[in-house]
Parts: C-alpha cells; structure tokens; sequence
C-alpha cells in the first residue's frame, strides 16, 4: 500500500497521475478568474479598461471584438475621453456648442477646428490621441501700431487658419504679444508663430528676432532667429545661440517655435504669454504675413525640414 501511494505521488510529478493535480489547477483557475471570456466581463468593466487607452487603439480594439465593440458605441467611454473642461470651451464656440447625437459623435466633431471667441480662436483635438490644440488669430495677437493701416494692413490670405490675416506693410518698431488661458490635457505643448513672407520682405536681416515664452508658474524659454526670407548668411544664421526651430508647413507657411511648456495637472488653468520682436535693430520691416500662432502637443510638432535658411 505505501509503495502504491509512493507510485501515485511519483505519477502526479511526472504528469501520469490520476488527475488531483489536473484538478487542483482547475479550481485555482476558477478562483483567479483564468479563461473569462471578453463577452462575460460587465459592460462598465470593458469602459472602464478602455478608457485608459488613446482613442485610435479603442477603435482598433471595436474592429476585433463584438464586446468592445459595444463598449466603445457607448457615451459612457466618450465622455472619459474627451479632455478635461471641454463643455466650458465649447460654450465659446462661434454659432452655438456642436449638436451631435452621440459623445462619439462630438468627439469626431471636435477633431476638426472649431472657431470660437468671435472667431478669433480655433479649438480642436488630436483624433489618436484626444490631445487639445489650439490656435490664436492674429486679430486675438498684441501688435504694435497693428490698428494704424500705414503700418500694418488686415487680409485674406490662402492656406492661413483664420478669414483675415495681419501683413506687415512698413514699420521699425517689431513687437507681437500673444496670451493664452485654457484648460489643456497633462503634457508637453509648443506653441509657433505660423509667418510668410511675400517679395516685398526686407529688414530682418541687421539683428535677429527674439521669441519669448512664460508661464505663470515660472516657466520660460528664449530663443532667436534672423527671419527666412531676410537672405541672412547661413553662417550667420547657426552661429546665433538658442536658435529657433522653424519648418515649411502648408501652403507655405512657415512656422517658428517659440518654445516648450509643460502642463501638469487637468485642472490646472494654463497661462502663458509669448511674444516674438526686435526693436534695436533700427530697420524698417516689411513684407510679412501673420496668420497667428498654433499650440498643439510637442510629439505633433513637425521636425524642421533643415536649419539652413529658407529662400
């Protein structure tokens, strides 16, 4: 009898036994919940798993999976992914906040540019990520002399953000202000001055353009740029320290970085100020484009094409 038991334990360890292990395994499983289907988790338990993920992948998620599928047809899920405070902005909108049917449905709307403050603002999300941008018109901008038509002149312009855009028709004293006071997602923002020059461009070439950013809580960041179209030496151009990143967009737009900030908390009223000028230099200036400045995540920021100045 001793030696058959002996010979029971010594099947179970080497997997010939008759089945106490095998059976032992499945009560553990059991008790850990091992082999739950997708479709046996609660509804609130799949939105609660999905809200922790970006947008796309909750999407990608709905195609492969009729449980999460349904989970992600839910405003429950939407109303966690749309970004913190997002009913206050809406609330500024040009016409009224969006009608849509659905929490979806308004994020997918609000993925495009939305206008608001008389239309001097615009607002939207990144579609992956659900991370707020946001653009400034150079109507909502600080420019100095910017109400006086001998300096500066207000049209429409092809490719710009915004129905009517700054152009800088002559003057000496170079100074744009910009403020900024929202509620954005948790992250790293840059924001740029999107510029373009036309023909007439001329006067930047003698000191470079200073851009400046600050934030309430003390964070700041300067940088410096002779402007492209001023046909500055590129010798000239990299030897400045702090030099500012800029990039060919659309339409030939041009964007400069003014800098980097970081928000921490959703809760917490982001305000910044940033500025771009020169006005030592004694040159007059004309030529110039503004259609405002863009904030958008760092991580959605395009990577200059070249430092090398842009003809």
């Amino acid at each position: 009898m001793k030696r058959d038991g002996g010979a029971k334990r010594q099947g179970s360890r080497d997997g010939n036994g008759d089945g106490d292990d095998d059976d032992d395994g499945e009560e553990k499983q059991q008790e850990l919940g091992v082999g739950l289907r997708l479709d046996e988790l609660p509804l609130d338990c799949l939105v609660r798993i999905l809200s922790n993920l970006p947008p796309l992948d909750c999407c990608r998620l709905a195609l492969v999976s009729r449980a999460f599928s349904e989970a992600t047809a839910t405003d429950a899920l939407w109303e966690q992914l749309l970004p913190p405070h997002y009913q206050e902005t809406l609330a500024q909108a040009d016409g009224g906040p969006p009608q849509c049917s659905s929490k979806k449905q308004l994020y997918d709307r609000i993925c495009q540019l939305i206008t608001i403050k008389d239309g001097t603002e615009g607002y939207w999300l990144d579609r992956a990520t659900g991370r707020v941008c946001h653009a400034v018109s150079a109507k909502a901008l600080s420019i100095i002399w910017g109400s006086d038509p001998k300096y500066w002149r207000w049209h429409s312009k092809h490719g710009s953000r915004f129905l009517k855009v700054a152009y800088l028709r002559n003057v000496c004293w170079f100074e744009v202000c910009g403020h900024l006071n929202c509620y954005m997602t948790p992250g790293a923002y840059t924001i740029s001055f999107r510029l373009q020059f036309d023909h007439l461009g001329h006067g930047f070439n003698k000191l470079p353009v200073k851009f400046t950013l600050s934030m309430i809580d003390g964070q700041h960041s300067e940088s410096q740029r002779y402007l492209d179209g001023a046909e500055v030496p590129d010798i000239k151009q990299l030897g400045l320290s702090n030099l500012t990143s800029v990039r060919v967009v659309d339409d030939q737009w041009m964007e400069y970085d003014v800098g980097e900030f970081i928000v921490r908390t959703a809760d917490e009223l982001v305000e910044v100020t940033f500025s771009m000028m020169e006005i030592e230099g004694g040159e007059w200036k004309s030529g110039l484009f503004l259609d405002g400045a863009v904030i958008r995540p760092s991580y959605l920021v395009p990577h200059p094409v070249h430092e090398r100045t842009i003809p």
